[in-house]
């Protein structure tokens, strides 16, 4: 038995989502760098761009030197190398895809 309906329009708005892992201390002794990676997803529905800027908090009791993002394509904590400086640079994902990046500093 077939039934026919009147025609359905449906339409899926735009969902601009995002998702940054992880929120982490780290610890080390003077001079040494300390690295934090994390992972960035586009959790929405649709392709978007993201810029990474770092900046230090103002009111707190420590700052890191010479802060820099770098990518971190084997998602082993560490600098793929020192040419994939990510700082202010726009990262285009997909919906659903994702970048490890892995934030380095050092302690004055």
């Amino acid at each position: 038995q077939v039934i026919n309906s009147n025609p359905v329009i449906l339409t899926v708005q735009p969902i601009y989502s995002l998702s940054l892992q992880s929120n982490q201390q780290n610890i080390g002794t003077i001079g040494s760098k300390l690295n934090f990676p994390h992972v960035l997803t586009n959790t929405g529905n649709i392709a978007d761009s993201y810029k990474i800027t770092l900046n230090q908090l103002t009111n707190d009791q420590f700052d890191l030197e010479n802060i820099a993002v770098y990518a971190d394509r084997d998602q082993n904590g560490e600098p793929d190398d020192n040419n994939n400086l990510l700082n202010n640079a726009i990262l285009n994902l997909e919906a659903g895809e994702s970048v490890a990046v892995v934030v380095v500093g050092s302690i004055p």
